[in-house]
């Protein structure tokens, strides 16, 4: 009897030894063996802020896509000063009650510039003075379209200070109704029973909604005046008057992007 107690004792502390042994083995398999954990935000702090950062960045993208659908399409305008008309050599302020046609070098530089113009456009609109109607036709012959007159791209209109030339303007009776700058330009700021220069903006401003309504999207080419151009340009920029008089005259068959 004693001998057998003695062995089970050994056999139950041998047994004893190796599941000690294979225990931790065990365990530590278990543990590789399992899933990996998400970490989470024990920190109810941090699931808040996390949830408003993803709720702002939600509600940002819906406003950009939002506004991207609200924008309202715009024309693609060419605006071109008309060719050399008469008068324009000798600095003669013709507005839009002198209606002076292109002088020999006018015709010259209307054909080279339609001549040379890079694409066909949707529609080719004009003012409706000679010189600018002029301009106009040998591009509408070239791609055989139409001219379309659009009154509102008519020079402003000088009223008293019409037909006189620049050393005239520059006396001191007339100086007071313009702007000068640096660079030798004078745009009229204040016309004598004519258009001030903010009238001019405003018509301008109905010229451009004009062209975005029935041109959105489409590619046209206007035939206008310098200072109406420019004028058109500060106004579809927003910019400020004396940013847009820091600009030069537009060279007769000049084009300008908007």
């Amino acid at each position: 009897m004693t001998g057998r107690k003695k062995r089970a004792s050994k056999s139950a502390s041998a047994s004893g030894r190796l599941s000690a042994k294979a225990g931790p083995k065990r365990r530590g398999a278990a543990i590789r063996a399992g899933p990996k954990k998400k970490t989470t935000h024990s920190n109810p702090k941090s699931r808040a802020k996390s949830s408003t950062i993803k709720t702002r960045a939600k509600s940002s993208s819906t406003a950009r896509s939002s506004s991207a659908a609200r924008s309202p399409a715009r024309a693609y305008i060419w605006f071109v000063r008309h060719g050399q008309a008469e008068g324009n050599e000798r600095h003669i302020f013709n507005g839009n009650r002198i209606d002076a046609p292109l002088s020999a070098r006018g015709r010259v530089q209307a054909n080279y510039f339609a001549l040379h113009f890079p694409f066909r456009p949707d529609a080719i609109l004009s003012s409706p003075l000679k010189r600018a109607m002029q301009t106009a036709l040998p591009l509408a012959a070239r791609f055989g379209m139409e001219i379309v007159p659009l009154p509102d791209a008519e020079e402003q209109d000088y009223g008293e200070l019409s037909g006189k030339s620049r050393e005239q303007l520059l006396t001191p009776r007339y100086r007071r109704y313009f702007h000068f700058t640096s660079n030798e330009q004078m745009y009229t700021v204040h016309a004598p029973w004519g258009e001030d220069w903010e009238d001019l903006k405003k018509r301008a401003a109905r010229c451009l909604r004009g062209l975005d309504k029935h041109y959105a999207g489409r590619r046209v080419v206007v035939i206008s005046h310098s200072d109406f151009i420019n004028c058109a340009y500060g106004v579809r920029n927003r910019m400020e008057n004396r940013q847009t008089w820091r600009r030069r005259d537009v060279a007769n068959c000049g084009i300008v992007r908007l």
